[in-house]
């Protein structure tokens, strides 16, 4: 069962490709739990259902974790999915629906400007809320805007979350780490934004005109 077929299972509730249907009971979230392993992409994923996508745990219950003296210790991130640098990772724009990776890292995501892309978000396109707990998204780049993330202003609710999670290494000419529409349905674009115990380090580029 790939991700892309995981995926798509979720919005149908039935069996697709090689994966099982799963809790099928009537308003229940999609839950998509990944292996360790690196999942590469030739395209990007835009999910049509409200789905949480989990990564392999981190938690070492045999080690305290060095800042809180508490067990469990965090290990290093075990799941990645990349764009092999000639993909955007994930797309919502156009389904407007709102996603959760926990325990995951994006990388090598990319957003250009042939073939009719618009060149922003290179990890991410966002039209939905979207949150990232214990993750990463490394060594991303958009051509235009939102090296990392670019949010669509589509709906002024919108929430984005990024927790406890690793932003390096991204790239774009306007918002290197996230960028976003100034006006959206004539009106200004308030979406909420939160961004609580990340590390944001080596963004941008001598060519790069913000990181924010």
């Amino acid at each position: 069962c790939s991700l892309r077929e995981a995926i798509i299972t979720a919005k149908k509730n039935a069996a697709y490709g090689g994966c099982t249907a799963g809790n099928t009971v009537y308003g229940q979230t999609d839950r998509i739990q990944l292996e360790t392993g690196r999942y590469k992409l030739d395209s990007e994923l835009a999910p049509e259902s409200v789905v949480i996508i989990n990564g392999a745990s981190r938690e070492n219950f045999k080690e305290k974790n060095k800042l809180t003296q508490t067990y469990p210790a965090l290990e290093g991130i075990k799941t990645i999915i990349s764009g092999e640098g000639r993909t955007r990772i994930f797309n919502t724009s156009k389904t407007e629906i709102s996603f959760t990776l926990n325990n995951i890292q994006l990388e090598n995501g990319y957003a250009g400007t042939k073939n009719g892309q618009n060149g922003r978000g290179g990890a991410v396109l966002i039209g939905a809320d979207f949150t990232l707990n214990n993750g990463a998204i490394v060594n991303s780049e958009a051509e235009v805007a939102g090296g990392a993330i670019y949010n669509v202003a589509l709906n002024n609710e919108k929430k984005i979350s990024i927790n406890s999670s690793l932003i390096r290494g991204n790239d774009a000419a306007k918002g290197s780490v996230i960028a976003m529409d100034c006006y959206g349905n004539m009106d200004d674009t308030k979406p909420s934004l939160f961004f609580e115990r990340n590390s944001i380090i080596n963004n941008g580029s001598a060519n790069s005109n913000s990181t924010f």
